[in-house]
């Protein structure tokens, strides 16, 4: 049960609405019992033909209860989901919070499909938790103590066995109901993430699917999945409903007997007849405090196993974490980035990607990286920018060990313009807006300009309204990389690393765009990670990776004379260029 604790724990900043809740909801099912009791007593009553006074307070508590019920429930949901939206939100808020500091070191295995059902699905939920698993155990415990001092004023034994068949309702049924449904709950929350899971795959490799003739397979896939949910779903309901019976059964038992006794007692002369269905409508209106305790324990189960899989999020430590004491970052752009005996793994059992690297860059220079694909080049720009942390080694900024800055300092100091990258729906300056919000249309198509997307339109507002559809579909894959370079370009940052930035693009498009970066950023560093060797004369230093070793580090023209493994992939690309 750690699991419900703690997020009963998390629920502690709201005991307050919390308890209002619950004291609304007791006073609506109080209110219902003195309606039922009140009507029952003026029919009784009316019966024997009494004068009108002799029924004036029963009338009046009539109208009380009736007027005080509505008010009581409507104050009770109002309440009830106010806080469970409250909740929600902290929820929310917290595991955001705690998973942050986890992208991508702990939460790049994971399938986005099953990290948005946590994210959404499993905390949604979790609005059950308050309303159906948190409130109704309180509310049936306060209504039942309620009744059972009401049932005492007319006689211990009617007290009693109302006790007794409340008990049964209130712990036996939700007892069975948790053995019956053991582990449905679980198996719904797991299920409905693996449906989630498919039906995204299939959404974003529909294309795929259709070119290669699987659609139908994939079709038959999610039909299986969604026939397994639907029949635990049916079998969790007709558990609720069999429970459901049950505790009908229970109410029906505990009026039977307290009619036989009420009728033994009348015959006897110990009671007075006139109660009997004060005492019988009384009892009916108290089980309705119980008539949610079976649904709760299915609901607990599910809650449950939701809080299961944030926990198991939230629960991993992070694997960076800022220095107690950070250093603060230079201001000037002439940053040397010094890199020694560096090594990283990105898993223990695994090998090194990067194996005693030794770099030098000095302030201001334009140096390319090199070497084929699975060298380390895309890990390293990781590590520069403290996606992740070196487990050996060293890398220095002006001396100053990498680790000794805040991560939010290095991001904001070294722009990185990623190979995979994401566009939002919506406009060309909306996308550059969130890189720079306070940035003026000016500068918005400046950066434009000089990744040529001023080619989307011929005046400068249709450019920068024009929509680029959901992930940049409207755009061509060289565009989009484009957009998503402008971006990083905004930062205007100390050092901008670039990791195949140009992949999409034509030689000469490439050409051009970086030369107009180079000239855009002429006194920062610029660190091209590239596998097209074009212009590579133009670089102060090219540094040649190979299996995560550094095996050349000199001027395009010195490689091509000492390095045989840069000469042999310089030739391949050139002989590229002749075949396309």
């Amino acid at each position: 049960m750690s699991t419900i604790i703690r997020l009963l724990k998390l629920t502690l900043p709201y005991r307050k609405w919390i308890a209002l809740s619950v004291v609304l909801g007791v006073l609506t099912i109080g209110t219902g019992i003195g309606l039922m009791m009140a009507s029952a007593f003026i029919i009784s009553m009316a019966a024997l033909h009494p004068s009108i006074a002799e029924l004036q307070v029963a009338i009046v508590g009539v109208r009380f209860f009736g007027i005080s019920r509505g008010v009581f429930r409507y104050l009770e949901r109002l309440v009830s989901h106010d806080t469970t939206f409250r909740l929600l939100n902290h929820f929310r808020v917290r595991f955001y919070q705690a998973m942050e500091p986890l992208v991508p070191a702990r939460l790049g295995r994971l399938k986005s499909a099953d990290l948005l059902q946590r994210i959404v699905a499993d905390i949604q939920n979790l609005e059950n938790f308050f309303v159906r698993v948190m409130a109704p155990p309180a509310m049936a415990f306060l209504s039942g103590l309620l009744m059972f001092a009401l049932l005492w004023s007319f006689g211990l034994e009617f007290a009693l066995i109302f006790l007794v068949f409340y008990l049964l309702a209130g712990t036996i049924i939700p007892y069975l109901s948790i053995q019956l449904s053991q582990g449905l709950g679980k198996k719904i929350t797991l299920l409905k993430s693996e449906l989630n899971v498919v039906l995204l795959d299939q959404l974003n490799g529909l294309s795929e699917l259709v070119i290669n003739r699987q659609t139908v397979a994939q079709q038959q896939k999610i039909r299986d999945l969604n026939q397994q949910l639907t029949t635990l779903q049916k079998r969790m309901l007709s558990i609720e409903a069999l429970h459901q019976g049950f505790v009908t059964l229970l109410l029906f038992g505990a009026v039977t007997i307290t009619l036989i006794l009420g009728i033994q007692k009348i015959e006897a002369g110990s009671f007075n007849g006139i109660y009997l269905a004060v005492l019988v409508l009384g009892i009916m209106a108290a089980f309705e405090g119980v008539l949610p305790l079976p649904p709760m324990a299915q609901y607990l189960e599910e809650n449950k196993a939701a809080g299961q899989r944030l926990f198991e999020i939230i629960d991993q430590p992070p694997v960076l974490a800022d220095p107690s004491v950070p250093q603060t970052f230079p201001t000037d752009s002439q940053i040397k980035i010094d890199i020694k005996d560096l090594s990283f793994y990105y898993a223990p059992t695994e090998q090194a990607v990067l194996q005693n690297l030794a770099m030098e860059i000095k302030p201001g220079a334009k140096v390319a990286i090199v070497g084929p694909s699975g060298s380390g080049k895309s890990t390293l720009a990781r590590l520069l920018i403290r996606l992740y942390d070196y487990q050996q080694g060293h890398i220095r900024l002006n001396d100053i060990e990498l680790r000794s800055f805040k991560q939010n300092d290095v991001r904001e100091n070294i722009a990185y313009a990623a190979q995979a990258f994401h566009l939002f729906t919506g406009s060309v300056a909306e996308n550059l807006r969130l890189i720079k919000p306070d940035g003026t249309e000016d500068q918005f198509l400046e950066i434009l300009k000089i990744v040529k997307l001023d080619e989307l339109s011929s005046t400068p507002a249709e450019i920068l309204s024009y929509q680029i559809g959901e992930h940049g579909q409207r755009l061509s894959g060289g565009q989009a990389q484009r957009l998503a370079l402008a971006q990083v370009l905004l930062k205007n940052s100390s050092i901008l690393i670039m990791d195949e930035v140009t992949a999409n693009l034509d030689v000469e498009t490439e050409n051009e765009i970086l030369i107009n970066i180079y000239a855009h950023f002429a006194n920062r560093t610029v660190i091209n990670i590239t596998h097209r060797l074009s212009n590579m004369e133009f670089y102060d230093n090219i540094f040649v990776l190979k299996d995560g070793l550094l095996i050349g580090a000199a001027t395009h023209q010195e490689l091509l004379e000492s390095n045989p493994f840069y000469k042999h992939m310089f030739s391949v690309y050139q002989e590229s260029l002749l075949l396309g």
